[in-house]
């Protein structure tokens, strides 16, 4: 498990925050090319389009959900500064690989972490590997804290750089750190997975109205930076990473064997399951569909706590604002465009029981006999 009280860990308003810095620290300006994975979020891109720079989206493996490795060197050029790999869902990606490639071209190498607390590649933790590396601890992730996310940097040449662009943050304003203490109780509260549905419907009324601090502010939802981006993470929410995350081992041996459960059972199926290494902690257990609006609408109404995540290429973007606000090209990843469409995705909470977990596979059960899934 990271450490993440150490000296090279730099702690952040938010996870998109922590990677608008390290880019900024990687020398990323505009013209710059910085790569990354499409099937992610507008939080990935929105750090690299505010400095000026192009995201350049390669297409993903349908196994890892991470880069097609064929892709990603087609992609990379001499105007690659920075390579932001992602460990989605929790699977690691196929770093070797993208290591050489970066190396090749000299770019940085920053590690997508939001969805991998404990997961190893080669016995090593992932968030090592790369020139640095971010965590989220938002709402959906591996370990919430309420807000707040960090950027671990491993490369010595690259930890002076940003220290001095971290000078220049500053503390979040009272209310803003308010807001998020009661966001978090309120999410404590509900978290239960029957409460699901209306918990997110709730939630994003909430944030609509910034009663709550949502997924993305106007700002970002038009291409722009918001105040967010200049912003540290308050000292309460760095005590309360720092407890939490001591109690972090035990969570993910549970969530390996909900994995395993989940493994077992889509097998039982005759679906295809991810494959899964013991080095794997899932954050979420991805099925294919082929029925997927069917497949959520079910869900909704049995309250099952199934995500949709993504809803597209860049979520939560739709159609005209991919390429206006996220600067991707739709038809570009075609893979990514298609597993849009049909993924869905399980909780791999290790608060659930065994009951809840063959609940959801029974709930499975029910769409595969129905042509769904």
């Amino acid at each position: 498990m990271t450490d993440f009280s150490s000296p090279n860990v730099f702690h952040f308003y938010r996870g998109r925050v922590a990677l608008y810095a390290l880019l900024r620290a990687a020398g990323v300006q505009p013209g710059d090319e910085v790569v990354l994975q499409a099937f992610t979020c507008l939080a990935v891109p929105a750090p690299i389009v505010g400095l000026g720079a192009r995201p350049v989206y390669v297409d993903v493996d349908r196994d890892t959900y991470s880069f097609d490795l064929v892709d990603l060197e087609r992609k990379m050029s001499r105007r690659t500064k920075a390579v932001i790999v992602q460990h989605t869902f929790g699977i690691p990606a196929q770093l070797e690989e993208v290591l050489r490639l970066a190396r090749r071209y000299e770019a940085t190498v920053i590690e997508d972490c939001a969805h991998a607390c404990g997961s190893t590649y080669q016995k090593r933790q992932i968030g090592q590997f790369g020139d640095a590396a971010f965590y989220s601890f938002e709402w959906g992730k591996p370990l919430v804290i309420g807000l707040g996310g960090v950027g671990v940097v491993n490369s010595a040449a690259l930890l002076q750089r940003v220290r001095t662009v971290y000078g220049g943050f500053k503390l979040p304003p009272f209310k803003d750190v308010a807001r998020v203490r009661v966001q978090y109780r309120l999410h404590q509260l509900f978290r239960h997975p029957t409460l699901f549905w209306w918990a997110r419907d709730i939630y994003r009324q909430l944030s609509a109205r910034g009663i709550m601090v949502g997924s993305f502010d106007e700002d970002e939802m038009q291409g722009r930076l918001s105040d967010d981006y200049c912003r540290r993470m308050p000292t309460s929410l760095q005590e309360r990473l720092a407890r939490k995350s001591g109690r972090e081992l035990p969570r993910a041996a549970r969530r390996r064997a909900i994995t395993e459960q989940y493994a077992t059972g889509c097998s039982r199926l005759g679906i295809d399951g991810v494959p899964i290494s013991p080095e794997t902690v899932l954050l979420r257990y991805p099925v294919v569909t082929k029925d997927k609006p069917r497949v959520l609408h079910r869900a909704r109404a049995r309250k099952i706590a199934l995500g949709d995540w993504y809803c597209s290429p860049v979520h939560p973007l739709r159609g005209a604002e991919l390429s206006r606000i996220a600067r991707y090209e739709e038809g570009s990843c075609p893979t990514a465009e298609e597993l849009v469409r049909r993924v869905v995705t399980f909780p791999v909470d290790p608060d659930s029981t065994e009951a809840a977990v063959e609940r959801n596979l029974a709930f499975l059960g029910e769409m595969v006999a129905a042509g769904a899934v």
